[in-house]
């Protein structure tokens, strides 16, 4: 049982002013970037409750993680993100609208709702686009209306769709896989500083292997990785059926590289044996068949749905894949079959690689990729070409730009020329 001191120690961690004195303490702010992080502070303490942060039902909740338990780099610009974006949406709203009472806990999952929030506020921001929140949209003779997150109108020629928002969660072969892949990589981390003077590949013949074991083998890189750079040698690893990998010095790239070619894997890379990328594809044609068309665009004249899932992008890099185009190639094949779709905007984590697919697009497809997007994403807009509307490359444009669009501003010193704290 806690004393009441480290009762008082916890609140405190946990409290809305240590938020407020560790802006004051971070040396790296600008000036001005202080008062403003200081006042969006005070609004979230305002607008969300005194205790929100201690209450332990907030756990889970998207600030308390970002703000208590992860804190990384983009935290302050993140923060004033929202707080821009969250009164935007409160402008457009009542406090009793449902994605404010799911944003502040009061209904729903609030972490779902940060991800309607992410994508609404791409159109709400674009000038090329008017916007209302949760239209009903009801059939004649429908017992029950339909709720789309949008309606979206562009404005040179009043053109509305629909967009309905999205987000897939993995299978559980999917959530034991990046488990893994992060555990792994942990040793990987703690010798960052002798990355230069060796390389690796390492196949994962399971995507599901119990941490005890990865523990076994994590001590296992981590003393040869030790060698390898002391020795300037070569350490091979297999576990039957499990995983196998191969660490090298730099000077023996070769001997390194044709393991890689022998094992069908790839340099500083964690290659998966099994095919995920291909059930994860058919899982999102399932979502926009069933959850989509068949949901809450039932009654839509016109619509564009939206997906978040954190995993096609890391699979299709696992898959070898050096663009998108298996994914893109099967989703239009479902696509096809809705000629009142616009297409179908695929969102997920920040790509992990250190060569990260640069941002493109063709008459089927754009891909977009973002440095300073406040909240890491990746998108991919893919455009069925059996929409019966005319719309224009324009138009198309207008979204591209939307989902484009920068909002982040240098909030950070520069010292000695070097970025020390820079746009998330």
């Amino acid at each position: 049982m806690k004393t009441e001191k480290e009762k008082s120690s916890e609140e405190y961690v946990r409290s809305w002013e240590r938020q407020i004195r560790l802006i004051e303490m971070n040396e790296t702010l600008l000036k001005k970037a202080k008062e403003k992080i200081k006042r969006a502070i005070n609004f979230l303490r305002k607008e969300f409750g005194e205790d929100f942060l201690i209450n332990p039902i907030n756990n889970s909740h998207f600030l308390v993680r970002k703000l208590i338990h992860m804190r990384d780099v983009t935290l302050y610009q993140w923060i004033l993100w929202f707080v821009d974006s969250y009164k935007l949406i409160k402008l457009l709203s009542s406090d009793n609208d449902e994605l404010i009472k799911k944003l502040r806990n009061e209904l729903g999952d609030p972490n779902t709702a940060l991800v309607e929030l992410i994508h609404i506020d791409k159109f709400l921001r674009s000038n090329y686009f008017e916007s209302n929140l949760y239209p009903k949209r009801k059939k004649d003779g429908a017992k029950k209306s339909k709720h789309p997150e949008l309606e979206v109108k562009i404005k040179h020629n009043n053109f509305i769709f629909d967009v309905e928002i999205k987000e897939l969660q993995p299978k559980e072969g999917l959530k034991a896989f990046f488990k893994t892949w992060m555990l792994l990589h942990e040793s990987f981390f703690i010798y960052e500083s002798k990355r230069i003077y060796f390389t690796f590949s390492i196949v994962l013949i399971t995507p599901d292997i119990h941490p005890k074991i990865i523990e076994q083998i994590r001590k296992q890189i981590e003393l040869d990785i030790l060698e390898v750079v002391e020795n300037k040698t070569v350490k091979y690893y297999e576990k039957e059926h499990l995983i196998k990998y191969v660490i090298g010095h730099v000077f023996k790239q070769e001997e390194i590289e044709n393991w890689c070619q022998v094992n069908n894997s790839a340099l500083n890379q964690i290659i998966l044996i099994p095919n995920l990328l291909e059930p994860a594809i058919a899982s999102v044609k399932g979502k926009i068949q069933k959850d989509i068309m068949e949901g809450n665009l039932a009654y839509s004249k016109y619509g564009l749905g939206i997906i978040n899932n954190q995993n096609l992008v890391s699979l299709n890099d696992l898959e070898g894949e050096k663009d998108f185009r298996k994914i893109i190639v099967n989703i239009q094949q479902t696509i096809l079959n809705f000629p009142n779709l616009i297409g179908i905007i695929l969102s997920s984590g920040l790509y992990y690689t250190l060569k990260p697919q640069i941002s493109t697009k063709n008459d089927d497809y754009a891909i977009i990729h973002n440095d300073n997007d406040p909240n890491n994403l990746y998108y991919i807009i893919i455009w069925n070409s059996n929409f019966n509307f005319p719309f224009s490359e324009t138009d198309k444009q207008g979204i591209i730009d939307a989902f484009k669009s920068d909002t982040t501003t240098r909030i950070h010193k520069i010292r000695k020329n070097k970025i020390l704290f820079y746009k998330s």
